[in-house]
């Protein structure tokens, strides 16, 4: 199974939280349960996700999708990330990003 484990300061307070893909949807959970208010924030991030390499937006619903959100936009600054599986990688060809 992947998954994304990701430690970093959110209002202030460290935190690490877990991504798993439950088949349709990315589940954030902190200490292996899901909390509403942190899922919210998640799912409100990968509404806004910013492009990786300035022109993809990974599929809302994917692993590459919650790497970006969780590197980029839902920490207060840069967290500490470990992934565990494959989560995909952005499609290029010679240098090119699509």
């Amino acid at each position: 199974m992947t998954r994304i484990i990701a430690t970093g300061k959110y209002l202030n307070s460290e935190i690490t939280v877990e991504v798993e893909n439950d088949g349709s949807t990315l589940v954030l959970t902190m200490y292996g349960d899901e909390v509403s208010h942190l899922q919210e924030h998640f799912e409100e991030c990968i509404s806004e996700q910013p492009a990786m390499g300035g022109t993809y937006y990974p599929e809302p619903d994917s692993m590459l999708c919650a790497f970006n959100v969780l590197q980029n936009t839902f920490f207060d600054s840069t967290p500490e990330i470990i992934i565990e599986g494959d989560i995909g990688e952005i499609p290029h060809e010679d240098g090119v990003i699509y």
